[in-house]
């Protein structure tokens, strides 16, 4: 993950296998393509012991009356909509259900 962030994002552990990608100063289109290009590196790569894994993603982009909790709630719920339709991918958060 540190490898394929920009210098302006931060990535850190959220839970057991869970991360968190803050991307300041970017659109939906960029960090889709961001996130979409590491999850195709991951996909690709072998990894020693384990062999090939691959990963799913939830996106939200923040809005004004967001909070953290609340931009948190919307990429757990990306995530979960991308786990529960196949896994493998890359969902950005939507208010339209």
């Amino acid at each position: 993950l540190k490898q394929g962030i920009r210098k302006t994002d931060y990535v850190g552990r959220f839970g057991g296998e869970e991360f968190i990608i803050i991307s300041p100063e970017t659109n939906q289109e960029n960090i889709y393509n961001l996130i979409e290009k590491i999850r195709f590196d991951i996909e690709n790569y072998h990894f020693k012991n384990i062999g090939k894994v691959t990963v799913s993603f939830g996106i939200s982009m923040l809005k004004e009356k967001d909070t953290a909790s609340s931009l948190l709630k919307k990429a757990d719920e990306a995530l979960y909509k991308a786990k529960n339709s196949g896994r493998n991918k890359v969902l950005i958060y939507s208010e339209d259900k």
